[in-house]
């Protein structure tokens, strides 16, 4: 006879509710639609997926800063999509701008 050994019922509840959490969290970054948001006067999209833990910044028409930043297994994702140059000039030409 092989001896089972069984969660007691309070671990057995803790460990689904930390898969059932980290599923969720997981299927949270799949699904979740990039966040575009101002920024000064940029436009700037934000987006997440799984990956190695890097953030990649796209600068456009200048390049991607590209770094690992974090331990998780989730890459962060920011590129600017416009850029409002009325707005920028005074921001950039005035000593209260800088």
């Amino acid at each position: 006879m092989g001896t089972e050994r069984r969660l007691a019922p309070p671990t057995r509840r803790l460990a689904v509710a930390a898969v059932l959490g980290c599923l969720s969290a997981f299927l949270s970054l799949l699904l979740a639609p990039p966040a575009i948001s101002t920024v000064g006067p940029a436009r700037v999209r934000a987006s997440t997926d799984l990956g190695a833990g890097t953030s990649r910044v796209e600068l456009p028409p200048l390049g991607t800063v590209l770094a690992r930043t974090h331990a998780g297994p989730v890459d962060l994702r920011l590129a600017i999509v416009e850029i409002d140059f009325e707005e920028l000039g005074p921001l950039a030409t005035t000593p209260a701008g800088r």
